[in-house]
């Protein structure tokens, strides 16, 4: 494979890793306002919304460690098609594929987290 494609490529997973410690930190926030939203909270209704939007903040932990193994593993492609050059492409491909697609579906999970739960405070907490 060319030098300039195998740049390229690492380039976006340094982009993806990048990206997943961002998304770390806005989770963390989002956790922190959480506490704060059931310390201030009246009624049982909003108490189970927060740990609805708890659990759904903890399952966005389980999709970014996946994320971060799959960024991992198409390093290793990287590293191995510099020294097998174009024996691995195909799986770099797939793998490329892959963490395009998760990313995308990912960056739309956790932005529909943070809308709903904006919404929510701005509905429900006083």
């Amino acid at each position: 494979m060319p030098l300039f494609k195998l740049r390229q490529l690492q380039e976006e997973s340094d982009s993806w890793k990048r990206y997943l410690a961002f998304i770390t930190e806005e989770n963390i926030c989002l956790k922190n306002r959480l506490s704060l939203a059931v310390k201030s909270s009246r009624g049982e209704a909003t108490l189970n919304e927060m740990e609805n939007f708890f659990n759904r903040s903890i399952q966005q932990d389980d999709f970014l460690a996946l994320l971060r193994k799959d960024v991992s593993e198409f390093d290793k492609l990287l590293i191995r098609e510099q020294y097998e050059d174009g024996l691995v492409a195909k799986k770099m491909d797939n793998q490329l594929n892959k963490n395009r697609i998760n990313m995308r579906q990912f960056y739309l999970e956790f932005e529909n987290l943070k809308s709903d739960f904006n919404d929510y405070l701005l509905e429900h907490i006083e």
